[in-house]
């Protein structure tokens, strides 16, 4: 296990025991396509269980994007925002 999946496992260990609900609100996010390059990173950094991203083949685009498949399992925590090299990522839902 890598060091920075470790920490993030850490994070999401802390916010259990802060006894935090892990629906603090209706955000989650969303990955804009067209910026997405793949690397992996906002699924390797989310302590979300299950992981909200799971990185997929896009057959439109002929290449793996990151597609996020478990939106309610968002922590908000915003490590997948910070995370994107390209600012692919955002937080989006009623505020």
């Amino acid at each position: 296990m890598s060091l920075f999946v470790g920490a993030t496992r850490r994070v999401a260990l802390i916010i259990e025991e802060m006894h935090l609900p892990n629906k603090i609100s209706h955000k989650y996010p969303i990955v804009d396509k067209d910026l997405c390059i793949g690397c992996g990173n906002c699924h390797g950094c989310c302590p979300a269980e299950p992981n909200v991203f799971e990185i997929k083949f896009d057959t439109e685009r002929g290449e793996e994007k990151s597609c996020v498949v478990a939106p309610e399992a968002c922590i908000e925590c915003e490590l997948c925002v910070t995370q994107c090299p390209v600012q692919a990522i955002n937080l989006t839902g009623p505020d």
